[in-house]
């Protein structure tokens, strides 16, 4: 519930990649946003982040291996997937949309992670233990009434 309207938020996703993952793979986590019937939640941009698990450096080397979507109830927004190498490459490592993603009561937030492979001598699994973080920028806020006569 929102305690200031807009009330900004940030919601992260954790993703974890074996070394033994395989092209294609992929893992999706759901971001719950807690939002009670009468609120929306809009998300602005998304920053990323990739890192070894084991020391927690960061894995240049594996920036354009994974793809990102995002998901609001059963459809990707956009259609289209994010290049992570595109979004770690940049100095904030965000990427901000040009019009928000509006999310209702009611429908999941998804974030879907793919590996496309890469980043090792063979080019076909990652190098290590690889976690992509993912956040949503965004806020929540109380709907308004939409006047229609």
């Amino acid at each position: 519930m929102a305690n200031q309207n807009p009330q900004p938020e940030i919601y992260t996703t954790r993703h974890t990649f074996s070394g033994s993952a395989t092209q294609g793979s992929s893992d999706v986590q759901t971001v719950y946003t807690n939002q009670a019937s009468n609120e929306e939640v809009r998300i602005y941009g998304i920053m990323a982040d990739i890192s070894l698990a084991g020391d927690g450096s960061v894995a240049r080397d594996a920036e354009s291996d994974f793809d990102i979507h995002i998901q609001v109830g059963n459809s990707n927004i956009p259609s289209k997937a994010f290049d992570l190498g595109v979004i770690t490459q940049k100095d904030d490592r965000r990427l901000d949309f040009p019009s928000p993603v509006l999310a209702m009561f009611n429908q999941p937030i998804s974030v879907k992670v793919i590996y496309k492979g890469g980043a090792n001598a063979t080019g076909n699994t990652p190098a290590a233990s690889t976690v992509v973080r993912v956040s949503l920028i965004s806020e929540l806020s109380l709907q308004t009434s939409r006047g229609y006569n």
